[in-house]
C-alpha cells in the first residue's frame, strides 16, 4: 500500500478554511506618520523598510519582543526587504515607531537596497551595501532635498553597483574612453 493511501486511511485530510477576522479594536489615533490606517476601524499598520535593507539586530529583537506580547498583531515579511507590522492600535503604532526610530527609510531613495545577505556581493568584489550606507549617510548629513536629486542619485548608484558587482572594475563609457 502506498504511503498516501495509508495516510488517507489513518488521518482526516479535510481542509477547513475560515475567514480570518481580527477581533481587536483600537480607540486611539497614532501620532507617528509611519502608521497607515487598515480597513478595520481603529487599527493601523506600519511598513518597516530598514536602511540598506538590513535592520540592526538589536532593533529587530526589540521589535519582536514588543510585538510578540500584543494581541492579534503580526509581522509579515515582504520580498522587498521590508516587513509590515499589522493590527496595531494607535498607541501600539507609536510604540513600534519609537522602536524602529531612525533605522527606517524616510523616502524612496533611502529604500535603495543592494545584494542581500553579506555586505560583499556573491558575484562581485565590492562592498555594495557599505557603499549605499555611505551615500545615504552623506546625503542625510548634507541635508540634500529628496526628489529629483535622489532619483538621479539612485540611477547612478544602481548603474555603479551593477557594474561593480558584476566584476567590472570600470564603468563602460569610462573604460571605452580610456583605451
Amino acid at each position: 500500500m502506498s504511503i498516501w493511501k495509508n495516510l488517507k486511511q489513518t488521518h482526516d485530510l479535510t481542509l477547513s478554511v475560515a475567514p480570518y477576522e481580527v477581533k481587536k479594536a483600537g480607540t486611539t489615533t497614532p501620532t507617528t506618520a509611519l502608521a497607515k490606517p487598515q480597513k478595520q476601524k481603529g487599527l493601523y499598520y506600519i511598513q518597516y523598510k530598514p536602511l540598506v535593507g538590513t535592520p540592526p539586530i538589536d532593533v529587530f529583537v526589540k521589535l519582536f519582543d514588543y510585538v510578540g506580547g500584543l494581541e492579534e498583531t503580526e509581522i509579515r515579511i515582504c520580498g522587498d526587504e521590508s516587513v509590515y507590522i499589522v493590527n496595531l492600535t494607535g498607541e501600539e503604532a507609536d510604540a513600534v515607531a519609537a522602536i524602529i526610530g531612525d533605522t527606517c527609510e524616510k523616502n524612496k531613495f533611502e529604500h535603495t537596497v543592494s545584494c542581500v545577505g553579506a555586505t560583499i556581493c556573491q558575484i562581485g568584489f565590492q562592498d555594495s551595501s557599505g557603499l549605499i550606507k555611505v551615500i545615504k549617510d552623506t546625503v542625510r548629513s548634507a541635508r540634500i532635498i529628496y526628489g529629483s536629486i535622489a532619483t538621479i542619485a539612485c540611477i547612478w548608484l544602481s548603474i555603479f553597483l551593477w557594474y561593480t558587482s558584476s566584476g567590472y572594475t570600470r564603468i563602460p563609457w569610462i573604460y571605452k574612453n580610456s583605451r
